[in-house]
């Protein structure tokens, strides 16, 4: 079916590999483009965020955005916060996003009697303006999947918050280990643990990581800037295409 196909855009170079690895279609046909995040719309109160989901003041917040499906790593982080928890109680973890696990995962903490310290805030109609990532100290990504980019790592960036994620997919293009955040091992909740603990318990090191972050996604995962690279790679007329660009 991609016999035809003059060329295909991959979000990441870890999409790109594995499209030619498996024959989908040849290297030379591939161009990568990085998804984007719009800075311009970053926003959101944080306070009024705690408010509306009743989260203590004197608690911080580790924060993953996801589908509630196990190759989001869910359960990873569930257990993760079992062990942060045991260590530090002043935590609130919040799980942004909806889907078919979500009451068992919601069960299962209720089991282990951590509940009071989980917030689900299902489906956000927009995250980016809804304050749950300007409220976050930290943003967990622990996918099981390879994940082709990994937008919440990008956003989170954005934000300026550091960023906890798994060595899978292309998530290591996004996240700078030791730099922007950290990257562990898949299905190592001990490893996830050890790490959100250093980071909530060193502010310094949440705000270095978090500008970093920054500055690469207004370098690297721009939206506008990528978009525009993709109109060029097109062949549109970026006035045509996109007007005021």
């Amino acid at each position: 079916m991609n016999w035809p196909l003059t060329g295909l855009i991959a979000v990441s170079e870890y999409n790109a590999l594995v499209n030619t690895t498996y024959g989908a279609i040849p290297a030379s046909r591939v161009t990568r483009i990085y998804n984007g995040v719009d800075s311009s719309r970053i926003s959101g109160d944080a306070c009024r965020f705690r408010r509306e989901f009743r989260i203590p003041e004197d608690r911080a917040i580790v924060l993953q955005v996801c589908w509630m499906i196990p190759e989001k790593g869910v359960e990873d982080l569930i257990e993760s916060a079992k062990l942060v928890l045991a260590s530090n109680p002043k935590v609130q973890f919040v799980l942004a996003g909806e889907g078919a696990c979500r009451q068992e995962y919601m069960a299962s903490v209720e089991a282990a009697g951590i509940a009071d310290h989980f917030t689900w805030t299902g489906l956000l109609d927009d995250p980016l303006a809804c304050g749950v990532y300007a409220a976050a100290d930290v943003v967990c990504q622990l996918s099981r999947w390879q994940e082709a980019f990994g937008w919440m790592n990008a956003e989170a960036m954005a934000y300026s918050k550091p960023v906890v994620a798994t060595r899978v997919g292309g998530i290591p293009e996004i996240v700078e280990d030791g730099v922007s955040g950290y990257l562990v091992s898949r299905r190592q909740p001990a490893e996830a643990a050890g790490r959100i603990l250093h980071l909530l318990e060193d502010a310094e090191l949440r705000r270095q990581m978090g500008a970093t972050g920054r500055r690469a996604v207004e370098t690297r995962f721009n939206l506008r800037t990528n978009v525009a690279q993709l109109i060029e790679h097109y062949g549109v007329s970026r006035g045509a295409a996109c007007p005021g660009c």
